[in-house]
């Protein structure tokens, strides 16, 4: 992310109320900590993205544990995409 699109991001999600889709470079954990608030979330990380949110490799169980922990859908792009809530999955060959 740009020095200059980092402030802007945290700006904009922190202020933002509605249902928020983040992906690419808004799947930063100073970003994940100001929008809980959002009405609805949603992130869409691939493996790089996961493990710098989470510091733990990409498997469904943390996707599970980090959707509960931030209250959100989580989409696990991959070969094989998983979304989950935290508590059922579903799969996207």
């Amino acid at each position: 992310m740009s020095k200059s699109a980092g402030p802007f991001i945290q700006k904009v999600v922190k202020s933002f109320r509605g249902d928020l889709v983040l992906d690419a470079d808004a799947l930063r954990p100073e970003v994940i900590r100001k929008v809980s608030h959002a009405k609805n979330l949603v992130l869409l990380p691939h493996a790089g993205e996961f493990k710098r949110l989470s510091r733990q490799s990409l498997s469904i169980a943390t996707g599970k544990k980090y959707a509960k922990k931030w209250n959100a859908i989580v989409v696990l792009k991959g070969p094989l995409t998983a979304i989950t809530d935290g508590t059922r999955v579903v799969y996207i060959p």
